[in-house]
């Protein structure tokens, strides 16, 4: 649901950015679970292993498109979009 309400409002979006969509949401489903570092760490490289398996023959930079952090929200701008680290800290700071 999450990815349809971020792609939803676009007129169009890029492989790429679709790719990054996608791990995300993948971390935010599974590694906000996590308990120690070793899960964590593990469902980490489980998302890069599965990105390069499925979209890395299709020509995606799955390393560039996962390139963390991988951060979402529609503060900044009313939709839900990638985030530089800076412009959110720059956002709560204000």
């Amino acid at each position: 649901r999450a990815m349809y309400e971020a792609m939803e409002p676009l007129d169009a979006m890029i492989p790429e950015e679709l790719v990054r969509l996608w791990g995300h949401e993948a971390l935010r489903l599974f590694h906000d679970r996590c308990v120690t570092h070793e899960e964590r760490e593990w469902v980490q490289k489980l998302v890069d292993s599965v990105a390069e398996t499925f979209f890395g023959p299709k020509g995606i930079d799955t390393v560039k498109c996962l390139q963390r952090p991988l951060l979402y929200s529609k503060w900044v701008t009313k939709t839900y979009v990638s985030t530089d680290r800076e412009v959110l800290r720059n956002f709560i700071a204000a």
